[in-house]
Formats: C-alpha cells, sequence, structure tokens
C-alpha cells in the first residue's frame, strides 16, 4: 500500500514541478490516511509529516539514496536514528520520471508503521521527517 501511494505522490510532484510535502492541501500524515493507510492516531493530523520524505533530480536510487543520508532529518526518519522512528516498519518507495518537469527524476519514501501494530510514539510533534 505504501509503495502504491508512493508512486502516486511522485507522478504528482512530477506534474506538478516542484518538491513539497504540501500540496492539494495534504500533509503527509493526512495523505496516508485519505489513502486509506491506517496510521496510528498518536500521530499528529493537520500539517505534519513523521512518513515522508521525497527528492528530486536524482537518475538513480544510489544518488537518491546518498543524497537522503547526508540530510540529518531524513536519515533519522528513514533508518530509525530517533526513537520516534523506531517503531516504523513499514517502506514505500515511489518513482516518477517525466523530461518536461523542472527535476525530471521524483523520488518519494513513506516509512510508517500500522495503528494495529503500533506502539505509541515518542514526542512525535517534535520530530518530523522533512
Amino acid at each position: 500500500m505504501l509503495s502504491r501511494i508512493a508512486s502516486e505522490r511522485a507522478r504528482e510532484l512530477a506534474e506538478e514541478g516542484r518538491i513539497s510535502h504540501f500540496t492539494n492541501g495534504l500533509a503527509p500524515n493526512l495523505r496516508l490516511r485519505q489513502s486509506g493507510y491506517p496510521l496510528p492516531r498518536q500521530y499528529p493530523h493537520g500539517g505534519a509529516n513523521q512518513v515522508e520524505a521525497i527528492a528530486g533530480g536524482f537518475a538513480g536510487p544510489e544518488e537518491a539514496w546518498a543524497a537522503f543520508k547526508r540530510s540529518d532529518r531524513h536519515r533519522s526518519h528513514l533508518l530509525g536514528e530517533h526513537e520516534f522512528f523506531k517503531s516504523q516498519d513499514e517502506i514505500g518507495v515511489g518513482f516518477h520520471r517525466l523530461r518536461e518537469s523542472p527535476h525530471v527524476e521524483y523520488w518519494v519514501v513513506f516509512v510508517a508503521t500500522r495503528a494495529d501494530t503500533a506502539h505509541p510514539p515518542i514526542a512525535a510533534k517534535q520530530h518530523g521527517a522533512d
């Protein structure tokens, strides 16, 4: 499910021609919920993001992954380096290439946990993914 949502999201970013967590009035946590992913209720609502990492302009997965690891916030989220992210045990990756778009390649990674398997997150409001 996360891969499907991430693929749709990457296509959306490419069509819009920008890199932003907040598009079409949806923040990442809300986007997952509205797409049917059972995000734990302890995850913040509204404009919150504890689940999505995005990047543009990287032609291959190795290049995109290296960029994510260079970013403290992305690395902390994707590798579970902060206590809040350690319980996230599902991942979905999406990619879309659109030559007419400013970044050409768009990457979306969702890392989350389902409500039925979740442990209460720690300090959810203080630690967002970027």
